[in-house]
């Protein structure tokens, strides 16, 4: 299945189960940033998470994820150290 059908299938799962919260992993951080930006151009309030981003921010969409103002989270493995810049 590629990367096209399987965006296609995740937005059929998101209409068909609509009003609940996803958490939705990848592996790649250009992968969570494509399906953030996909999903917000398709109607549905997502936000991405990845291991680059400041503890304080990741804190916050977290936060807003569990409390339930922010439906869709987009992770990747966000316990993996910051690479210096």
């Amino acid at each position: 299945m590629g990367r096209d059908e399987k965006f296609g299938m995740l937005l059929g799962i998101l209409r068909r189960e609509h009003g609940g919260r996803y958490l939705i992993f990848c592996n790649m951080k250009s992968t969570a940033e494509r399906l953030e930006l996909l999903l917000n151009a398709n109607g549905f309030a997502a936000s991405a998470i990845t291991g680059t981003f400041r503890r304080k921010k990741r804190m916050r969409v977290l936060s807003h994820f569990k409390d339930g103002t922010l439906p869709i989270l987009v992770a990747t493995d966000v316990g993996k150290p910051r690479t210096p810049y």
